[in-house]
């Protein structure tokens, strides 16, 4: 009898054990669900009610990148551009979060780059925008676009000096470009 029970014992945690991964696999359904359901939400221009949902789909399934990457889209939809309040900046910043997460894993999405010094410099938090422009700078020293893009911010957070300094490597790299000389006149 004490056998039968010990067997009954390893059939119930093999079950336990084999069903663990199923229901891992639930939540990720479910987190799927609600990224479906808000892309349904968006489209009808229901931000709010996306993001309560993507943010519900995040919790559940944290590794899901189109959750994450449409959490990013949305909260960029809410966010208003030159309004420095506390809401908006922490619109901001969670459009930012979660679309750097989608960037990490799509290293190559420029545009997902561009939003998020959108993102950044519409609410004036330029030391944010050129410190990751800064690091893509130290990665990839001659590249032209990261030095115009990081004397284009600092021309915008009126860093004058600082802009030329960036728009004078733009310069040495590519003397014949005329839009870099056009700059620095």
């Amino acid at each position: 009898m004490a056998a039968y029970v010990r067997w009954q014992s390893l059939v119930a945690v093999a079950l336990v054990l084999a069903m663990a991964p199923a229901a891992g696999g639930c939540k990720e359904y479910s987190a799927r669900s609600k990224v479906k359901e808000a892309t349904t939400l968006h489209d009808e221009q229901k931000y709010k009610e996306a993001e309560a949902l993507l943010d519900q789909a995040i919790a559940a399934s944290p590794d899901l990148e189109i959750a994450h990457f449409n959490l990013g889209m949305v909260c960029y939809k809410q966010f208003r551009p030159g309004d420095t309040t506390p809401e908006n900046k922490a619109m901001a910043d969670k459009a930012a979060k979660h679309l750097q997460f989608y960037l990490d894993r799509h290293p190559s999405e420029n545009q997902i780059r561009t939003i998020i010094t959108k993102l950044w410099t519409g609410v004036g938090d330029y030391d944010k925008a050129i410190a990751y422009w800064e690091k893509e700078h130290a990665a990839a020293p001659q590249s032209r676009e990261i030095l115009s893009k990081l004397g284009a911010i600092n021309f915008e957070a009126g860093r004058y000096e600082a802009a030329v300094g960036w728009f004078a490597k733009e310069a040495d790299i590519a003397p014949a470009n005329g839009k870099v000389s056009a700059y620095l006149m």
